[in-house]
């Protein structure tokens, strides 16, 4: 189905209506241009485009034909069916909202459905090569990913893809997504540099935890740091699986041990001993004695799973006023702001607070709650949006695609490597007294990309505008590349 700018301005009404029925699907795995920004839509002249805000763009004199191509086709296939369509649905409508802000008349979306399987991601693919798709974001699972890896080969058509399976990278597929490997490194740096040199992990019997566990091994080694502990847990839910890695963890037979040979040694001196008596009475109450031999332990799991296994920590004492909690984005989480084990924990991930505005639109704009990865759909239409701005042609190339200063987004800033992966500018957040508190921003620019002064970014500054209150920006480029904005 093609969806335009005009067609989705017509009425509030027909942009829920439309965006609830075509949802796109992703995989099962768990900063591109801007927040939230406004690309002008001028007429041109002279090689000048004047934007919306009467700001002259000056145009290269090659991209001042505009009728080479009407229309600029962006392939969305999603599972808008089956067990994923929430997530498929909630990512194929915030690029909707990315179109919407585009102001780009050119633009037409072309939906598919993926089902969520990969015989219906060749389907989809078969559908975007035969409606001339210039570029697709999707799919979302790296089994349908890999099911379409010949028809891309074949088609030159690139890809912007949602799953966290770095496997599937390359050959014309981008990445898109938060990975783990990257909010490890950069939390495991932070906790080293302010003071914490050994190392423990609580990690599920996961892909993801296969990754994590990599990720700190790696990072470790790096820094000269150590790491004295990993044990992994099974994915269920139930208490009596998941008490014996964090009894290992913690050490706790062999501190309870001496905690018995404590007491029975200073029982032996008898009822009159009164030092004995008082060293009696403090560990009375213990399990253990002695401390853990790691300064900081990484619990990278979220939700449900890191709700049960972060209360084990005090139950096998694991004092965690004393050893420090590090965690991954996936704890960017309300429900957990209320655990007592988490209180003063660190965590890396992407600046919360454009994204959460964007969300928080979603949610009055759709009447339900997105999920945490629909700000994605909007960094990849954006993206490919402000690539298009001033252009009267398409440049989907990799060479395009994998511009070294890289992108701002809802999330913050990124860039695709060659390699088809994605690197993402991190800030590090800790959990006090209910909320989340950043206590390091996040860099503004890539290292030896570019400098403070220069325009080679797309940096975007939010507003909200009258009509739908979407956050609003405009974008600044660099004018030996493409324009420049006084």
């Amino acid at each position: 189905m093609l969806f335009s700018k005009n067609n989705l301005k017509r009425s509030r009404f027909f942009v829920l209506t439309v965006c609830s029925l075509f949802i796109v699907g992703c995989g099962e795995d768990k900063d591109i241009t801007s927040p939230i920004f406004q690309i002008p839509t001028g007429t041109l002249k002279n090689n000048i485009v004047k934007d919306d805000l009467g700001d002259e763009v000056v145009i290269e004199a090659d991209a001042t034909k505009l009728a080479d191509r009407q229309e600029i086709r962006i392939g969305i296939m999603l599972p808008l069916s089956g067990k994923s369509k929430y997530i498929g649905n909630a990512i194929f409508n915030a690029a909707t909202m990315a179109l919407y802000d585009s102001k780009d008349q050119r633009l037409k979306i072309i939906s598919a459905d993926t089902e969520g399987t990969p015989e219906g991601a060749v389907s989809a693919m078969n559908k975007m090569i035969e409606e001339r798709a210039d570029i697709i974001i999707g799919p979302l699972f790296s089994s349908s990913i890999t099911a379409i890896k010949p028809l891309i080969s074949e088609s030159g058509i690139n890809i912007i893809a949602l799953s966290t399976d770095e496997t599937v990278a390359g050959g014309g597929v981008y990445l898109l997504n938060f990975r783990p490997d990257e909010q490890i490194k950069r939390i495991v740096d932070y906790a080293a540099k302010n003071g914490h040199d050994s190392f423990a992990a609580l990690l599920p019997m996961t892909a993801y935890g296969k990754i994590a566990k990599k990720s700190l091994l790696e990072t470790t080694l790096e820094l000269e740091k150590s790491v004295i502990n990993m044990a992994f847990y099974p994915t269920s839910e139930v208490l009596t699986d998941l008490m014996p890695p964090v009894r290992k963890i913690a050490n706790y037979k062999a501190r309870h041990q001496a905690l018995l040979d404590e007491r029975e040694f200073l029982e032996s001196f008898g009822e009159d001993d009164d030092m004995a008596q008082e060293f009696l009475k403090d560990v009375k109450n213990q399990d253990t004695i002695g401390n853990v031999n790691f300064s900081a332990i990484l619990l990278p799991d979220g939700g449900q799973m890191l709700k049960i296994m972060a209360p084990l920590l005090s139950f096998f004492d694991i004092n965690t006023d004393k050893i420090q909690v590090i965690g991954t984005g996936l704890w960017d989480d309300k429900d957990l702001l209320s655990e007592p084990q988490l209180e003063g924990a660190w965590y890396a991930a992407p600046k919360r607070k454009i994204a959460h505005q964007f969300l928080k639109r979603y949610k009055e704009h759709f009447r339900e709650t997105a999920p945490r990865l629909a700000t994605l759909g909007y960094d990849a239409f954006a993206l490919l949006a402000s690539m298009t701005r001033s252009l009267a042609t398409p440049n989907f190339t990799d060479q395009a695609l994998t511009k070294e200063e890289g992108f701002s987004g809802l999330d913050g800033i990124f860039r695709f490597k060659n390699t088809g992966l994605s690197e993402r500018g991190l800030a590090i957040y800790k959990i006090s007294s209910g909320r989340f508190i950043m206590i390091e921003d996040a860099p503004a620019y890539f290292n030896g990309s570019i400098s403070e002064k220069d325009d080679n970014l797309f940096i975007l500054k939010p507003v909200f505008s009258q009509e739908y209150d979407l956050i609003k920006a405009r974008p600044s480029l660099k004018a030996s590349r493409i324009a420049k904005i006084e």
